[in-house]
């Protein structure tokens, strides 16, 4: 009987990966993807049928792919069966993304957010609720939720680093918080790796198995993937930029917002602010003042204005250090700047570019901007989510599915 319900187990699992691949796909499709048996085949798609995740789709005749003989059954992914939210709980602003179990993008709120355990709990939950009336889903559908945080979380899913305030508040038990809401599991993870993997899965990083990820506007922080897997350490460290404290004309991990802003305000000469995750907050003191201050500059710079000009070599000289230094410890293939200020960013990178072959022997890191603009993190965090219903598909119960009363028939 075990033997017999592993091998159902893996036959099932292996229809279900090649529904979920991608376009909708024949019985005969199935069988060769597979090497099980026509009739097996149909059993365990009648199987996931019955249990939500599979639906048999119309007549194919009718979209003209066959004139006579009798039509092949076809088998597609419910995509809308359940969904998994994506959190991008930041230090200023929370995103929530609703997605759909291919990753479709159905509901989206955001909301400012202050530092206060008690508000990002409060601002999480009405920001999640926001996405899933936009998506028209309810709590009950959601089969698992992300939330990303700037704050090291560990190969474990928990924050084993508490010597840290800011990244304790960063923390304020958003997971337990969100779970009571949403009755899924609800899992942390760093917001820098988890734009890595959102830039790997779909954006700039597609095809790479060597990137960072490195978001750019408030604070530095960076995703790091190496051969194909991400680079965590042993307490979540590894994307962690607090040695920027070491790195001489750098001094701190203050992202491109505050410091585009400082020497606008102060003078492209100014020193730069300081450390982000200190009490008082770099550049301005107000994220969205410090990201339109930075963008003027951007736009302007990008249309010959002569001081932004100034300013921004001045910024791609300091993140032409901090790319160089990152390359020559991790010898990446790319680097991604992401974040807001990622589609306006054309005159810093041009910067990084004529800088990085005079810090770095040849082949230097490709410097790449974001394609997938301020939801970079965002997206990650759903993808994680879904990630975890794709492993788990066959443990999970689908809201509205009928409940297996027996066991399955054998292979």
């Amino acid at each position: 009987m075990t033997s017999t319900r592993a091998l159902r187990r893996a036959s099932t699992t292996a229809v279900l990966e090649a529904v979920w691949a991608g376009e909708p796909v024949t019985g005969s499709d199935l069988i060769a993807t597979t090497g099980l048996t026509r009739a097996t085949v149909h059993d365990v798609c009648a199987d996931l049928i019955a249990a939500g995740w599979v639906e048999e789709l119309a007549d194919q005749r009718a979209h003209g792919s066959y004139e006579r003989g009798r039509p092949a059954r076809r088998y597609g992914l419910r995509a809308r069966a359940a969904v998994v939210v994506g959190v991008d709980a930041g230090t200023a602003r929370v995103t929530a993304l609703v997605t759909d179990l291919r990753g479709q993008v159905l509901g989206r709120a955001e909301a400012p957010v202050r530092r206060t355990a008690e508000h990002r709990r409060s601002v999480a939950a009405r920001v999640v609720e926001a996405a899933l009336a936009v998506a028209e889903a309810a709590p009950g559908e959601v089969l698992a939720c992300t939330a990303a945080l700037p704050a090291p979380v560990a190969a474990s899913g928990r924050m084993e680093v508490t010597s840290n305030r800011f990244w304790l508040a960063m923390d304020a038990g958003l997971a337990g918080h969100l779970h009571g809401l949403l009755g899924c599991p609800v899992a942390i993870a760093n917001d820098a790796d988890l734009a890595a993997l959102a830039e790997g899965r779909r954006g700039a990083a597609a095809g790479s198995s060597d990137h960072i990820s490195l978001l750019v506007d408030g604070g530095f922080g960076a995703g790091v993937v190496s051969g194909g897997a991400l680079v965590r350490g042993r307490y979540g460290r590894g994307g962690e930029m607090r040695w920027l404290d070491l790195v001489s004309d750098v001094g701190a991990p203050v992202g491109l917002a505050p410091l585009l802003a400082h020497w606008a305000s102060h003078g492209v000469d100014a020193p730069p602010p300081g450390d982000p995750a200190a009490d008082a907050e770099p550049g301005s003191g107000d994220p969205e003042a410090d990201l339109a201050a930075a963008r003027a500059v951007l736009r302007s710079a990008a249309t010959g204005g002569a001081a932004a000009t100034a300013i921004t070599a001045r910024a791609g000289r300091h993140l032409a250090r901090i790319v160089a230094t990152a390359g020559g410890l991790l010898d990446p293939e790319l680097v991604v700047l992401t974040g807001q200020l990622a589609p306006d960013l054309g005159p810093v990178v041009s910067v990084v570019e004529q800088q990085l072959p005079l810090m770095l022997d040849a082949p230097v890191p490709r410097v790449a901007t974001s394609l997938l603009g301020p939801d970079a993190v965002a997206l990650g965090a759903a993808q994680q989510a879904l990630d975890h219903v794709h492993e788990h598909a066959l443990e999970l119960a689908l809201p509205g599915a009928a409940p297996r009363t027996s066991e399955p028939a054998g292979p």
